[in-house]
């Protein structure tokens, strides 16, 4: 009996920001990447409210189940998928996805996880192919600090410097 209980493991956590100086356009231009990455996993084209910023609900038969709920006072976006593993059966992925107004910058949070029903089989901790997305396509910050989709190489004493200061900084909020 025990092998049919739900494992759900967290995968990646992270916060991006992204400094704009249109928070409205910029909220309304990165909404949409959330859309185009879920498009390639959705197995079903994703309604028209999707696509105009719309609250919507994805659960037609052979879709992944997708959903997003809007809360355009609040300048919030709340997204999430859940689309099956391609390789290991009855492994599910759940990417969860925000958008968040907030001052002057676009506040992107997103969580991977990973369901197993019965045997867990083990996984590469990684982080949602969308979070590499936004970093090619955004000025995108992690802790105060500009992140790119390649490694920082610290190898000359100011980088030294720069990468003690981010280990020892009190308001760091993710693993280096």
């Amino acid at each position: 009996m025990r092998k049919h209980i739900p494992k759900l493991r967290q995968v990646s956590q992270v916060l991006i920001s992204i400094p704009c100086d249109n928070i409205e356009k910029s909220f309304h231009d990165v909404r949409p990447e959330i859309l185009k990455w879920a498009q390639r996993r959705a197995g079903h084209k994703l309604p028209r409210d999707a696509w105009e910023g719309n609250s919507f609900e994805l659960d037609k038969d052979g879709a992944q189940p997708v959903e997003a709920i809007h809360l355009e006072e609040q300048g919030y976006y709340a997204f999430r998928l859940v689309y099956g593993d391609k390789k290991i059966p009855q492994r599910y992925w759940q990417t969860e996805a925000t958008v968040a107004k907030y001052e002057n910058e676009i506040l992107l949070g997103m969580r991977l996880f990973c369901t197993t029903m019965g045997e867990s089989a083990p996984f590469v901790h990684s982080v949602p192919g969308l979070v590499r997305q936004i970093v090619e396509n955004y000025d995108a910050h992690i802790d105060g600090r500009r992140i790119g989709d390649t490694p920082w190489v610290v190898n000359e004493k100011e980088e030294v410097n720069k990468l003690f200061s981010l280990l020892i900084s009190p308001n760091r909020k993710h693993d280096v």
